[in-house]
């Protein structure tokens, strides 16, 4: 104890300091201690062993005692600041508490592995509430629940939301209240081989390492890298506090980010839709940009956060699979740009089956409908049973396409629908979901496909180029489409540069081929085809031919007869026929062909979409001039004249064939040449010429006919079969 005291002993002057070695910062000493400075004993809560210094000073008799006290740490002691509650021990320095303010300059302290360094003031005046601490440095503070309890209230929702885990080092921040009396925060931070998971992203990142600036309004992000897997992830932004709201602003670049599961529950509750309808895999560069406001009082019933963001993902190697056209597209490379209820390819290329695929255009997930607006380039691509179950169901019901050969497509505008309608029925309260509806314009290229439109058609190489529209069911379809094909088989014969137009309403059941024309057998083929897709489905086909090569019918290696390799002639006529679907018996068919400038020995009979069969005929000789008529009902096909002139013979004839054993009935006549008139005029000449005629009756089977050739003997008979062929089956 040193000073002096002087003048009268009731009201002295004096100075006076008492300094303790080894003082313990115990409760007894509280109790003792002035009322101001047990103010700052509670603001500072100390602990251990101090130097202690306090000079008590009264310059007059008219002054206040001024007390002085300080406080000398070497290493025995701790503090804990009221105001960041953070226990410190090993403090070494010097700590002056005055009647103005307490103030402490460049203390030294530590917890654990963590080393600071600091300086502060602290307002004693009565009334003042103002202080400052200064963080000159902080080492390996430890991000934990002690650290999470020590932070300012306003500051601790916006630091738990990011799930911080790890070390941290601080340079130069500050935490202060000033005459505004608002507690004030401004902690840069140095994260260091941390882990981060941010409550609106739940996406934990490892090995972090970067900077975070705490504030009062909330935590800053300046950059902070971190690992997830092998993804490597850089993130910026700020979670901030404003008017009973939390701001979340956030910049996430990624490289190598795996589009799993992991990604999938960490995405925005509005994102994952749109996740669901492309089904992505694989890895991918990930750009996101994320701002949203969340209120933190209660919400008004049905109010959602409002988010706004922009997600771009760069795939690299990954795989899509569409919901609404569910072939997965492989290899996936370029952009796809994420924001609220839209996604844009712009543009992706992938590889399908084995062709390379383009895609540019938007999805809309907007409730209540999700559709697509697409633009879609591909290189040949197998059409396999995978690539035709991803076809809307229209399309395939129309085309009746059978897996094999390639397609290319190049659609300028592909449409997609999909309806979550809230109508319900009494019976379930589930909402009732339209079908999808689909359009499309553009250009299919077809490589050796195969189809039934009815008729089945195979090797088809061309080009459709139109529109198309459904809304689901093949009857809602609508289509106005140019058909090129460069070459197609119906049955076993060749076409080529077939042209068409395929025609249908929506609000018709009738699907119309019009102005069909192609080159075969050396002639051309004409005509028009309907579908009508009602009921069990029925077709029509009406065709006409001309200038047909008849040596076509009969080229080397199919169904000429033995010895006869000079086959010629011209072919004329037309065919039409009707059929319901899948039922052979319904079919009903007439026709007409003329031959002219001829040398055949077989006679070839067109029907429906041109199949052939091939009619043996009565001799060896050849003819050069003939009219066939004939019909066909169910099973049965009738001939209702026959009639050739050759130079050797003349022919008449009429009967049936039985379509499904292709038993034979034939009756014919034979003449000299130039003798036999048409059927029409045969029953007025008969009795005149029948010393020249023989019959000649045709059984047996279409590949083993017999034939039985006598005379003319009984007439009636003969012109009743010539007149009536069939009669039976019309009876029927």
């Amino acid at each position: 104890i040193s000073g002096r005291i002087s003048g009268p002993m009731d009201r002295p002057s004096y100075d006076v300091s008492i300094n303790i070695q080894d003082f313990p910062l115990t409760a007894d000493v509280y109790k003792v201690l002035p009322k101001g400075a047990q103010k700052v004993w509670d603001e500072l809560s100390p602990r251990g062993i101090a130097g202690l210094s306090i000079r008590a000073e009264r310059k007059s008799q008219s002054d206040k005692t001024s007390v002085t006290i300080t406080i000398d740490l070497d290493g025995r002691a701790s503090f804990e600041y009221a105001g960041f509650p953070y226990r410190l021990y090993g403090v070494n320095g010097r700590v002056v508490i005055t009647p103005e303010k307490a103030y402490f300059k460049s203390l030294r302290a530590n917890a654990g592995q963590m080393q600071c360094v600091f300086s502060g003031t602290i307002c004693r005046r009565k009334g003042c509430k103002d202080f400052r601490i200064d963080i000159h440095t902080v080492s390996d503070l430890p991000l934990d629940l002690k650290l999470y309890n020590a932070l300012p209230k306003s500051v601790k929702s916006a630091y738990r939301a990011c799930q911080l885990t790890g070390r941290a080092d601080i340079a130069n921040g500050a935490v202060w209240r000033g005459e505004d009396g608002i507690f004030k925060v401004n902690i840069p931070m140095v994260i260091k081989s941390a882990s981060i998971q941010h409550e609106q992203i739940p996406y934990r990142l490892e090995r972090v390492n970067g900077e975070v600036r705490i504030t009062q309004q909330g935590v800053i992000i300046r950059r902070i890298v971190g690992w997830h897997g092998r993804a490597n992830i850089g993130i910026t932004g700020k979670v901030l506090f404003q008017d009973n709201q939390r701001q979340v602003a956030l910049n996430i670049e990624a490289t190598n980010l795996p589009l799993d599961f992991a990604l999938y529950k960490a995405l925005l509750p509005e994102m994952k839709p749109v996740w669901k309808l492309l089904a992505p895999a694989g890895a991918a560069n990930v750009s996101l940009t994320f701002n949203t406001t969340i209120p933190t009082a209660v919400k008004p019933p049905g109010k959602k956060a409002e988010s706004n963001y922009r997600l771009e993902i760069h795939p690299r190697g990954a795989r899509f699979k569409y919901k609404y056209f569910p072939y997965e597209l492989q290899d996936v490379s370029g952009k796809v740009i994420f924001t609220p209820g839209k996604v844009v390819l712009n543009p992706i290329t992938a590889i399908a089956g084995d062709g390379k695929v383009i895609i540019n255009g938007t999805i809309s997930i907007k409730e209540p409908e999700a559709s697509a607006r697409l633009n879609i380039h591909t290189d040949w691509v197998r059409l396999d049973e995978k690539l035709i179950s991803a076809l809307p169901a229209g399309m395939v019901d129309v085309l009746k396409i059978r897996p094999g050969g390639k397609v290319s497509l190049d659609i300028k505008t592909l449409k997609l629908q999909r309806s979550n309608a809230s109508k319900k029925v009494a019976v379930s309260s589930k909402p009732i979901r339209k079908p999808l509806a689909w359009s499309w314009s553009g250009k299919i290229s077809l490589d050796d496909v195969a189809m039934n439109i009815p008729a089945e058609v195979k090797h088809v190489r061309g080009v459709i180029d139109g529109k198309m529209a459904c809304e689901g069911a093949s009857k809602t379809l609508s289509a106005d489409a140019e058909v090129f094909l460069k070459t197609a088989m119906v049955g076993e014969h060749h076409f080529r540069d077939i042209a068409g137009r395929l025609k249908k309403d929506s609000t018709s059941s009738v699907l119309r081929i019009e102005k069909i024309s192609a080159k075969a057998f050396g002639g051309r083929v004409e005509g028009f085809a309907e579908v009508n897709f009602a009921g069990r489905g029925k077709y029509g086909v009406s065709l006409s031919v001309e200038d047909v090569d008849l040596a076509e019918f009969f080229r080397p290696g199919m169904h000429s007869s033995a010895g006869h390799r000079d086959i010629k002639g011209s072919l004329a006529g037309n065919i039409q026929m009707t059929m319901t679907m899948g039922q052979p018996a319904t079919c009903r068919a007439v026709g007409r062909l003329h031959i002219s400038r001829a040398k055949i020995y077989k006679l070839p009979i067109l029907l429906g979409w041109l199949n052939v069969i091939y009619l043996s005929l009565p001799g060896d000789s050849a003819f050069h001039t003939g009219e066939v008529r004939y019909f066909l009902k169910g099973d049965t096909l009738i001939f209702r004249e026959i009639y050739l002139q050759g130079s050797a013979i003349s022919l008449l004839g009429a009967g049936t064939m039985d379509m499904k054993t292709k038993r034979l009935n034939l009756t014919f006549l034979t003449a000299p040449p130039r003798k036999l008139p048409r059927l029409s005029a045969l029953s007025e000449v008969i009795k005149g010429i029948s010393s020249q005629l023989m019959t000649v009756r045709v059984t047996g089977t279409l590949s083993k006919p017999y034939f039985k050739t006598q005379a003319l003997r009984d007439m009636e008979t003969t012109l009743r079969e010539l007149m009536e062929p069939g009669a039976e089956t019309n009876k029927k």
